[in-house]
């Protein structure tokens, strides 16, 4: 029954609004009264438990409310409005903060898109692939929008309002009275909430909710009056101070146990503010400084913390409950949701734009209260939508830029609005087309990268000041991927010009990063300090999921490719300078190249060159409008030859070559962390596989052996490659330049091989992007079997974070099950062994060695060569044609002969087995390119032929039993066969036939041969050391009867006494000349005896000097020699001349000498070197980081 104070209030109403008299201020007076009463505080009241009356709220405040706005019985009212509703094809249930979200892997449209509980188990998604989550807050159920969903837009429950005529609007049904009254209440309840929970000054409120000096007349009204002269301390929330912090401050502010303290910090976390306090004003201003006082201790930014009127309070507590329950009445019915539109959208939508610019200035709570509002009342309608998203992104730099300076997350800022607008296709490019929304998102981002310039290139700082604002502004590059999620299928001239002034914007932070955090080698001390390297990664991560939708967007538009890509080739004309395109030219066989000056071993090199990278990806796509790099479209002022345009990169690869050398080791870990980021799965995609594609790009547009010469000179290999390398090598004896030399031949073939054979690039080969995902797992299962978990986060993963490894992973691989509580595991298909390439570009160094070591034992298990020939490459597509000349090539066979040419030579120190084994991999795939050319019928390649300059199979033919080659002896095997195979695919002359099966029969001969020696060698040591231990074994013996003959005497045996030989007595002094001298200069030498060692690394006994005179292979022991004071009779003393002491000669107070300590283990000198050798090669083959 209703109560008759609010049946007499609501028939006053009544009759106002009959007479037209009825306003929001009516209203507000009787809120002016009832809400201190229900809703203030008292005096000195437990602040953890402060209870309100709800029921008598929900009598005097809510229900008049209601009663006016239905004109009757609010129960029957909503029913009435519910039924006429048409029923939704929208859910757009709002979710709250811990809410299960399930999205669907293969419907959505985009991560962010996802359905409630009650949708997804009445939709057809619970049988696909799905992904369950939980909600931060903020979000809606995307049941039923068409753009959200590729397929199965409906639930069960939806798809009935989709099946209805949505002839009428719902607000026709019902009496235009109420539709009046629904107005007036949502506008007085949207005024008064913007203006109480935006409220901050403290003391004053607005003028008709002011306890006036009139209530302190003895009336009813007399409490109201004593209610403003209790006051209460507030404490806000901030990500700044500590739990810790803020739990010490109260305990000492308010003299509360550690429990209470810690419940009052929980409620401030969760709510965004707490009372502390609740006395008269002396008491809780005193309170407030006390806290302030304690948080701002060492210059630190102190606790916000507010002195209120209680009364104040009372209006803002009811103001939320106000926003709930209004949220409510929308979800209802989407009559509610139409009038509520039609209010927020009223002069132009000036209560969104009042939210937005005074967001930070509200706490947690009544942020997120108003969020859940717009998204409940706004969002599940179109045209509302749109009227909000442009709302939204007219206010945008001004609401980021609060966000920056504001100390809230962000999923409780306005700004997180912006995943529910932009992530709807048709929104997102309205707003590019008409509202320049691209634009202002990187006119924000760039104002703060203006403010970390320095020399025109971005300079992050790790723990400057600036740092977290920076961190803030990173939000943009993530509204921007959203806005990008989809590619426009029609475009228009606004659409163009929209997208192109934002990406010319784009172009300007690239530049900005082009060449940022530069690095110069330290050659005297260690680096000092480690440079800040993370901040930039962590940009670059960002900008990672951007860059390849802005691709996709211009790649679908020929004018806007044609556009994007003179805009380019500007940019990085107008970041050119003099420096970068001095020139010197550089001689090799024939051929004279104009190469550029630059030396990365003493000048400034970066990882980050965005620019560079955006260039090979937007040329990936010129072929598909029959454009290329020369086209006469993209002749701009400026534009970089294809030298310039690849130098950059190409300097970041001789950069790691030589940190792989072991000349950058004083840069600290700071060069290694970028080096394994840049590797690493999380960055490659825009790093090393953009460079690498930037590199082969080139490859097709310089000539063949002027490109390896520009390569060969920016590695500082040109003297290496000239034939009297090895002389001059003897006449300077720089060891340690030879080593790096050696490491650098080693880069350079591998540089070499993968711009040949890497083809897993749509575009680059014939390949899809299947054919690149299925490359991944066959490499990764040639590591080892892998769990699915393991598997799928080694792959790189795409705009929508899927690897797409569930779609081809059963074709390659097997699943096999593990006994027990051990992971299932894929296990390679056999079929798919023949596609593993050893010196696959994404290996790791440690990857690369396990995958060998675990392909070699099974092919030697299986009875196979141990080796691991190169793969067929899939054929490049027409636009790289090109790069397999460089298979062909003067310079390309100029460096086989000289690898192979010095690996059969004794005495030469620059080369190495790994390169003997890149150089067979390369043959190996000229070979198969050969082979696939004369398939097809093209006499395009011809690598056998010209191979025949250089006398290639005589050379291989050469190395065969040679003792360089034995661990590569199999693979030599393989390339000889895979040349004579090649060989007589080609019509040649039966001569050339004939002479090369004489050269195969040569080859296999002494291939036998070798073998065979070498087989009687091991036969013959094992004979020799077999009779060496019997011989042993019967002197041992004979030693045992001589040292217990009585024990054998006093236990005679017919057997052993016709056995044992008669046995002389044994004279065991010894028969010393007299005429010997010990010491002196005419002592007398005796001659060597002879001493038997056994190599601790060979096992094979040796005799360091035979009876015979003759030496045997000389011996060494490992010996550690350090500086000795223990003996000293002066320690303080010490060396004048430490360089030129001599340590054998001891001085006569002893104050320093050497000590020297051994194992005692003996090895061969030639055995140790060998093993000494491979230490090394393993050390720098290991992993960075």
């Amino acid at each position: 029954m209703m109560d008759p104070t609010v049946a007499e209030l609501v028939e006053r109403w009544d009759a106002l609004h009959k007479e037209g008299r009825f306003s929001a201020l009516n209203v507000r007076e009787h809120w002016r009264v009832r809400v201190p009463e229900t809703y203030s505080p008292p005096a000195n009241c437990n602040c953890l438990r402060i209870m309100f009356d709800e029921e008598q709220a929900q009598k005097m405040l809510f229900d008049p409310l209601e009663r006016f706005m239905c004109g009757g019985d609010p129960t029957q009212v909503y029913q009435m409005v519910k039924q006429l509703d048409n029923p939704p094809s929208l859910c757009g249930r709002v979710f709250k903060n811990g809410d299960p979200t399930y999205g669907c892997r293969d419907c959505g449209m985009d991560p962010t898109c996802v359905l409630c509980a009650d949708c997804f188990k009445n939709s057809a998604h619970s049988k696909h692939r799905y992904k369950i989550s939980t909600s931060s807050g903020g979000g809606y159920c995307d049941c039923g929008d068409r753009e959200a969903w590729k397929t199965d837009v409906f639930c069960d429950i939806h798809v009935k309002g989709q099946m209805v005529q949505q002839s009428q609007n719902p607000l026709e049904k019902i009496p235009p009275d109420m539709v009046e009254r629904i107005h007036l209440i949502f506008e007085s309840i949207l005024s008064y909430a913007r203006e109480l929970l935006t409220y901050e000054e403290g003391f004053s409120i607005p003028k008709d909710l002011e306890i006036r000096e009139s209530d302190r007349e003895p009336t009813n009204l007399s409490s109201l009056y004593d209610i403003k002269d209790t006051y209460v301390t507030m404490l806000y929330n901030d990500e700044t101070h500590t739990y810790d912090q803020v739990i010490t401050t109260l305990e000492r502010a308010i003299g509360c146990t550690q429990k209470d303290a810690v419940a009052f910090a929980t409620s401030i976390d969760r709510e965004g503010r707490c009372i502390v306090k609740c006395s008269n004003f002396q008491q809780c201003s005193q309170t407030k400084s006390m806290m302030e006082k304690q948080t701002s201790r060492g210059g630190a930014k102190p606790l916000k913390v507010q002195v209120t009127e209680t009364y104040i309070i009372a209006h803002q507590i009811f103001a939320s409950r106000l926003l709930v329950w209004l949220h409510n009445i929308l979800e209802s019915a989407q009559t509610f949701r139409l009038i509520f539109s039609d209010i927020i959208n009223k002069d132009g939508g000036s209560i969104v734009e009042s939210i937005i610019w005074t967001d930070t200035k509200m706490w947690k709570t009544a942020r997120v209260q108003w969020h859940r509002l717009f998204i409940s009342g706004m969002l599940m309608d179109q045209e509302s939508k749109k009227m909000f998203a442009r709302t939204f992104t007219k206010h945008y730099s001004k609401m980021m830029k609060d966000f920056i300076l504001d100390d809230h997350d962000h999923s409780v800022s306005v700004a997180s609005l912006g995943v529910q607008l932009f992530t709807m296709p048709t929104i997102a490019h309205m707003l590019v087309a008409e509202e320049e929304v691209l634009a202002r998102l990187l006119n924000t981002f760039l104002s703060e990268c203006d403010k970390k310039l320095r020399d025109n290139k971005l300079t992050l700082e790790h723990r400057s000041a600036n740092t977290s604002s920076f961190r803030r502004i990173q939000y943009i590059l993530y509204d921007l991927r959203y806005l990008l999620g989809v590619k426009p299928e029609v475009w228009t001239d606004d659409l163009r010009k929209g997208f192109l002034h934002g990406y010319s914007l784009l172009l300007g932070l690239l530049g900005m990063m082009q060449g940022m955090d530069p690095m110069v080698r330290q050659v005297g001390a260690h680096m000092e300090h480690e440079p800040e390297w993370e901040s930039a990664f962590n940009l670059h991560v960002k900008l990672a999921s951007v860059l390849p939708l802005v691709i996709e967007w211009i790649a679908s538009d020929r004018i806007v490719l044609l556009k994007a890509y003179r805009l380019l080739m500007k940019s990085i004309g107008e970041l050119g300078n003099e420096a970068s395109r001095r020139r010197y030219v550089r001689e090799l066989l024939d051929y004279s190249v104009s190469c550029i000056e630059y030396d990365v071993s003493s000048a400034p090199v970066s990882i980050h060159l965005p620019l560079s990278r955006l260039v090979a990806a937007l040329t990936l796509h010129l072929d598909k409008y029959d454009l290329n790099y020369n086209s006469q479209e993209f002749s701009v002022k400026g534009k970089p030859s294809p030298e310039e345009l690849m130098e950059h990169v190409l300097r970041t690869q001789v950069m790691i070559a030589q940190v792989h050398a072991g000349m950058w080791r004083r840069n600290g870990f700071s060069l290694i962390n970028q080096i394994y980021f840049y590797h690493n799965v999380r960055c490659r995609q825009e790093m090393l596989d953009r460079d690498v594609m930037l590199l082969q790009t080139a490859a097709t547009l310089i000539d063949s052996n002027e490109f390896l010469v520009h390569i060969l000179n920016r590695y500082n290999l040109m003297n290496w490659a000239r034939e009297d390398y090895e002389v001059n090598y003897y006449k300077s004896n720089d060891e340690d330049n030879m080593r790096q030399t050696v490491v650098m031949v080693e880069e350079y073939l591998q540089l070499v091989m993968t711009l040949v054979a890497e083809r897993y690039t749509p575009g680059i080969g014939q390949v899809e992007e299947e054919d690149r995902t299925k490359k991944e797992i066959v490499q990764l299962l040639c590591i080892e079997p892998m769990p699915h978990s393991v598997l799928n986060k080694a792959l790189p993963e795409g705009p929508n974070h899927e690897t797409g490894m569930e779609k081809v992973i059963d074709e390659v691989a097997a699943f096999k099950k593990s006994s027990g509580n051990a992971k299932g595991y894929y296990e390679l298909k056999p079929e798919y062994y023949s596609h593993y390439n050893l010196f696959f570009y994404h290996y790791t160094r440690e990857e690369q060695s396990k995958s060998e070591v675990g392909q070699r034992l099974r092919k030697k298990t299986a009875g196979e060569e141990e080796c691991c020939p190169p793969p067929v490459p899939p054929p490049f597509t027409v636009p790289f044609t090109m790069i397999v000349n460089i298979l062909q090539c003067d310079v390309f066979l100029h460096i086989l002969k000289t690898v192979l040419q010095r690996m059969s030579e004794p005495k030469t120190q620059s080369i190495s087995e790994s390169q003997l084994q890149k150089v067979l991999h390369l043959i190996g795939y000229a070979l198969h390119e050969e082979e696939r050319y004369h398939h097809n019928n093209d006499p395009y390649f011809h690598f056998t032929r010209r191979a025949q300059k250089i006398n290639l199979l005589s050379l291989l033919g050469r190395l065969v039993g040679h003792h360089r080659t034995t661990t590569h002896k199999d693979l030599l095997a393989w390339t000889i066969r895979k040349y004579h195979a090649v060989l007589n695919l080609s019509s040649d002359s039966t001569k050339s036939q004939l002479a090369s099966e004489a050269v195969l029969a040569s080859t296999s001969s002494s291939d036998t041969a070798s073998a065979s020696a070498e087989k009687k060698k091991r036969a013959d040591n094992a004979t020799q050391r077999k009779v060496r231990i019997l011989a042993k074994m019967a002197s041992m013996q004979q030693n045992f009867i001589k040292t217990n003959e009585t024990f054998f005497q006093e236990t005679p045996s017919t057997e052993q006494l016709a056995e044992v030989p008669e046995l002389m007595p044994m004279d065991l002094s010894e028969q010393l000349p007299e005429d010997m001298i010990a010491v002196g200069p005419r002592q007398t030498l005796t001659p060597p005896q002879e001493v038997k060692f056994t190599c601790i690394l060979c096992h094979q006994e040796d005799r360091l000097c035979r009876n015979d005179g003759t030496k045997g292979r000389p011996m060494v022991l490992g010996a550690l020699v350090q500086r000795s004071t223990v003996l000293s009779r002066n320690r303080s003393r010490h060396l004048d001349q430490p360089e030129t002491h001599d340590a054998i000669i001891l001085p006569a107070d002893l104050h320093w000498g050497a000590h020297t300590s051994s194992c005692g283990h003996a090895m061969h000198a030639q055995c140790w070197q060998k093993y000494f050798d491979d230490v090394l090669t393993k050390e720098r083959r290991r992993p960075y980081r």
